[in-house]
């Protein structure tokens, strides 16, 4: 093989050059993409999975549902658990982000800080205890989801942000933030529990069905004529034939009709019944027959 020029080398340099700075690219694009999902932590140790990403770009969303399900997809795969869920649970669990926000922005009218806090206080009670959420997600770990356990970290977690440290909501906040999330979340936890953590899939059902469909009708050119009066003989002694078909047909006996077993059945019934009646009139003519003679030698009374 020919020693390359001075012009290919560096046209391949220039070509492996290239190559690098687009891989470079690629990881630059998908660290930022990462770094939107990146969960993060406040000076009180609160985790923020509902990133600052999400809290500046929802209101620009056109459609902010849609965007709240693609941010929670997002979230869940670069936390390696979006298999764990359905996309029914999903789309709960992004409506459920979606309702907190617009509380805390539309309602309470926070800022943009103090609706990221709230959110995620909001978001971090409803994923409490769900095991299907990564551990890098949630506050903190524990077995079994309960109410009694939700409201204990909500009243935590809300009572730890509203104090003179860090005075994220006023107090009158504070009193309606409680009414929404008895109204809302406690009051359904039941059933908001028993969606999310339910494993049941939908079932697919396949029904056969059969349809039926006309033959295709002959072509006229196919067609044999035939006279009128020809075909009316026909006719005429099919009917006859069919006559005599039915009325060589015999009608069965009720005996024939009968399955065999019962006819059995029914005889066994018979003869018992009989010899019932035979046991009883022989035992009535005994009966009679000492009462008779009882009336033709009456016993002597005692002196």
């Amino acid at each position: 093989m020919p020693p390359k020029t001075q012009k290919q080398k560096e046209e391949e340099a220039a070509r492996l050059a290239e190559e690098q700075r687009l891989k470079e690219e690629e990881e630059r694009k998908r660290l930022e993409e990462i770094k939107k999902y990146q969960v993060s932590q406040l000076g009180s140790n609160l985790k923020l999975p509902i990133t600052l990403y999400y809290i500046e770009n929802i209101n620009q969303a056109q459609d902010a549902l849609k965007f709240s399900v693609e941010y929670i997809t997002k979230l869940l795969e670069v936390y390696n658990c979006v298999k764990n869920f359905r996309p029914i649970d999903i789309q709960i669990t992004a409506d459920q982000v979606l309702n907190d926000f617009i509380f805390s922005t539309i309602t309470l009218k926070l800022d943009q800080k103090a609706a990221q806090v709230l959110t995620n206080i909001l978001f971090l009670v409803y994923i409490f205890g769900n095991n299907k959420f990564s551990e890098e997600i949630q506050q903190s770990v524990t077995k079994g989801k309960t109410l009694e356990k939700d409201k204990q970290l909500f009243m935590k977690l809300l009572t730890q942000h509203s104090s003179d440290e860090y005075k994220f909501f006023k107090a009158s906040q504070v009193e309606q933030i409680l009414i929404y999330q008895q109204n809302g979340y406690f009051s359904h936890h039941q059933l908001i529990t028993y969606a999310i953590q339910n494993d049941q899939r939908p079932l697919e059902l396949h029904v056969d069905l059969d349809v039926d469909t006309p033959l295709p009708q002959p072509a006229l050119d196919d067609g044999v004529f035939k006279p009128v009066i020809e075909e009316k003989q026909e006719n005429q002694q099919s009917i006859h034939t069919q006559h005599q078909e039915e009325e060589q047909v015999k009608e069965p006996t009720d005996e024939e009709l009968l399955d065999p077993i019962i006819m059995q059945v029914l005889e066994q019934k018979l003869r018992e019944a009989k010899e019932e009646l035979e046991t009883k009139l022989e035992n009535r003519r005994v009966e009679l027959e000492e009462k008779i003679k009882d009336l033709a030698n009456p016993k002597k009374g005692k002196k």
